[in-house]
């Protein structure tokens, strides 16, 4: 018995001592672990404390607006991280130019605007970024979904904001009840943001037709150096263009990855 007890308490100790360490299969789900658990902390405090005693009078309108924001919300966050953001695979191999540069790491074509990504251990077609807030690479086919949960999830955020801020005005009791509806208004504020942060980067990015990698890295990309120390965007082809390219898709880049972008026109 005292074995059992003790191996008990080693094995809960491993699990909080992994948890301290980020070693196992949450060392890249914190991030993922925090949203859900949001997600649930707000679904309770809005169906079962703020909607029975709020003080809105638009009530009914602000739920619908609550459970419109809500749905696609989860939704969308659920699709970004399940869908394919754009893998370079061994059969993309076989189409690649004979003379293209291989990643050293998984020996891939390194295709114009790719990278390999070491948290997930692939390259990507036109890499964005590793997002650890949904636990997923943002890439060329799953871009503009990461985009549109940024922002339904924003517009969620303030929604439930509206809904606490005037439960908070209204007819309240506990002084706890106050204490715990005041906590997740902080919370949702300071996630509200870093989400706004996201959107805003996000929509420079996209309106200039360049990725969080390429505004982040420049320097290293010849596509995007004129030398002397200056810097142009090649990809950038007017607001109207760049924003209707986003929403109906990137071609796939079979060009040289870091090649001049007038070399690698002419090649295509």
């Amino acid at each position: 018995e005292m074995i059992a007890q003790k191996g008990a308490l080693t094995c809960c100790f491993e699990v909080f001592a992994g948890l301290l360490n980020g070693n196992g299969w949450w060392k890249h789900h914190y991030f993922p672990i925090f949203h859900w658990s949001i997600i649930l902390v707000n679904f309770v405090t809005v169906q079962l404390l703020v909607i029975p005693y709020s003080a809105h009078s638009t009530l009914t309108v602000i739920t619908l607006l609550y459970w419109i924001t809500s749905l696609p919300s989860w939704y969308l966050y659920y699709y970004t991280r399940r869908i394919d953001p754009g893998f370079i695979t061994e059969t993309d191999h076989s189409k690649a130019d004979p003379k293209l540069p291989l990643c050293e790491t998984c020996h891939v074509p390194k295709y114009l605007r790719s990278k390999h990504c070491r948290l997930c251990d692939h390259c990507v077609y036109r890499f964005d970024h590793h997002c650890p807030y949904t636990d997923a690479c943002i890439g060329l086919y799953n871009h503009k979904y990461y985009y549109m949960f940024l922002t339904v999830q924003l517009a969620n955020i303030a929604v439930i904001l509206y809904l606490l801020s005037g439960n908070i005005t209204g007819s309240i009791n506990s002084s706890i009840y106050s204490l715990w509806v005041v906590l997740i208004i902080i919370v949702d504020t300071l996630l509200g943001i870093g989400v706004t942060g996201l959107v805003v980067s996000q929509t420079f990015n996209i309106v200039a037709n360049l990725t969080t990698n390429e505004t982040k890295n420049y320097e290293r990309y010849s596509y995007l150096d004129m030398g002397q120390n200056s810097y142009y965007n090649p990809f950038d082809n007017g607001l109207e263009n760049n924003c209707k390219q986003f929403c109906t898709g990137f071609p796939i880049e079979r060009r040289k990855w870091n090649q001049p972008i007038q070399s690698a026109l002419m090649t295509v």
